[in-house]
């Protein structure tokens, strides 16, 4: 297992980097949906 592990930095990487997309991607979405809901609420 640790040997398996310790051959694929590159697959690690990729997985942080598809994480780190999807939580901007959730951000920017949250954002968008507070934005809605002030714009609805105060105007």
């Amino acid at each position: 297992m640790l040997s398996h592990e310790m051959d694929g930095p590159p697959l690690s990487e990729g997985r942080d980097r598809k994480l780190r997309n999807q939580l901007i991607l959730a951000n920017i979405v949250a954002w968008i949906a507070i934005a809605f809901a002030v714009r609805y609420f105060f105007f």
